[in-house]
């Protein structure tokens, strides 16, 4: 539990989780600075939390508010990152995922009641208002499972989720404003045999590979 504010550093305003495992629960992160560069320049990541691609991290409970940072402005997944009933709200990039980025080995799961919503990029051609994965050497797909809501980013490409590398899996009741999927790889794709939802999903970039998404009710 507890709160974590107003940090600052190079990269991981409020939280640095390295080593091989970490657990955070009911924990409140609110408006991590991680662009605080010795040159002056704007290149650190995840505003409130970042992880290294060795830890497999479980975050269950915990509040995200604000935050900024180059890429994920209020966290970055370089490794396994499970968010369970998480609210996460807000944060700034300037380069990509306004809200949460996932890049390299990094993998995401987010389940439960979780909401992410209302990242922004500041760069005009920056990507993913709410989430980036660019998830080139992860071991496993990334996963939003029943009842998770994202929504509310500002981004020219993927206001809700830009996808670049890597596989996305949806399932049951998911909202999503939008997708973006940029990579025509076959491994970058968007799983989605065991979506059932009711709100209709933009998928942008119709050349990437999509499983069990129909033209007519789950995308544009």
């Amino acid at each position: 539990g507890g709160t974590y504010e107003n940090g600052a550093a190079q990269s991981a305003g409020n939280m640095y989780l390295a080593g091989t495992t970490a657990t955070v629960t009911g924990v409140t992160f609110k408006n991590g600075d991680a662009t605080l560069q010795c040159d002056g320049t704007t290149n650190g990541n995840g505003g409130n939390l970042q992880s290294t691609s060795s830890c497999a991290v479980t975050v269950t409970g915990c509040t995200f508010e604000g935050g900024k940072a180059m890429r994920g402005g209020s966290i970055a997944a370089f490794g396994q990152m499970n968010l369970i009933d998480c609210t996460v709200g807000g944060g700034e990039a300037a380069s990509g995922g306004g809200t949460v980025f996932v890049y390299q080995k990094g993998y995401i799961n987010i389940t439960g009641n979780t909401e992410i919503f209302g990242g922004k990029v500041t760069n005009s051609s920056a990507t993913g208002g709410t989430i980036n994965i660019n998830s080139f050497e992860a071991e496993g797909p990334n996963y939003i499972g029943d009842g998770v809501k994202i929504h509310s980013g500002t981004a020219s490409q993927g206001s809700g989720i830009y996808l670049s590398n890597g596989a996305l899996a949806l399932a049951g009741n998911v909202q999503i404003e939008n997708i973006w999927v940029y990579n025509t790889s076959e491994t970058c794709y968007i799983d989605a045999t065991d979506l059932n939802t009711t709100t209709p999903i933009q998928v942008a970039a119709n050349y990437a590979k999509k499983i069990g998404i129909s033209a007519t009710d789950k995308t544009d």
